[in-house]
């Protein structure tokens, strides 16, 4: 297994699981084939994790909101940052808008192409409590049971809608389906919430991070794509490694603005 063999070079445990063993460990999924068993796999409320950051950086910052930076303009010393209401100065600034990015890039100089990419996810609730246990990832769709029962069901990936994240019926009908198909225990769950967001999808293949010039005054991170809260602890690091001035690991230098502009 190819996908096994990568895992397993990158230090995290796997077992190949036979029909049968997967039949045994989740009675309640439609069963065709076997699966991967990653064995530190785990998962986050997204909702959760967001209001705990916004939480701590509430008790240590001034906190802005409703004012769309308009444009930012590195200086000696600094980045000036104007914005829809007023101009504030920094030291250092950090792009992080996910698919709303690309002007401000090409504001620094960075023709880093990010662009949204709409992603619907809807949360059930079954009527038979316990029905997964484990996260199940199959054909770019999964399904995630939660500590109060519920399961979420995700996620759809729409290129052409833009910038809109209405709800759509043919949306949620692909998810739909194919979470019954996954496990058709869920044609009788009670379809809790729908929601829509949009994903800075890019045309690399990986995400930006790092400083973009040897000042390090304007510092990126964004083209996480669908693994924004996978990758937000080592984005963090790397982040905060560049702006308090701390040398970067060789093996993250891939990410870096300055080697994309001259790549590209």
């Amino acid at each position: 297994m190819e996908r096994q063999a990568w895992q397993d070079v990158q230090g995290a445990s796997s077992t190949w699981l036979t029909q049968d063993e997967v039949c045994q460990r989740e009675p309640f999924l439609r069963h065709q084939q076997g699966a991967l068993h990653m064995h530190e796999d785990t998962q986050v409320r997204a909702t959760a994790m967001v209001a705990a950051l916004s939480q701590v950086v509430r008790q240590t910052c001034q906190v802005v909101l409703g004012e769309a930076v308009t444009s930012l303009s590195p200086q000696t010393g600094g980045v000036m940052v104007t914005t829809q209401r007023a101009v504030y100065h920094a030291a250092r600034v950090v792009i992080a808008n996910g698919a709303y990015a690309k002007p401000l890039l090409q504001a620094v100089g960075i023709t880093y192409d990010v662009f949204p990419v709409k992603g619907q996810a809807c949360l059930l609730a079954p009527v038979s409590p316990r029905t997964l246990k484990h996260t199940v990832y199959h054909d770019h769709g999964y399904l995630v049971p939660k500590r109060d029962g519920t399961i979420l069901v995700g996620a759809t990936a729409n290129l052409d809608a833009g910038f809109q994240t209405t709800i759509t019926v043919n949306e949620t009908a692909t998810l739909l389906s194919k979470a019954q198909q996954l496990l058709p225990a869920l044609a009788d769950a009670v379809v809790l919430d729908v929601w829509a967001g949009l994903r800075p999808g890019n045309a690399v293949g990986h995400p930006l991070i790092g400083a973009t010039d040897a000042t390090s005054r304007v510092i990126v991170a964004t083209g996480h794509y669908r693994n924004g809260l996978l990758l937000a602890p080592i984005t963090a690091s790397i982040v905060t490694t560049i702006a308090t001035e701390q040398p970067l690991p060789a093996r993250w230098s891939f990410l870096s603005p300055t080697l994309l502009a001259v790549t590209s």
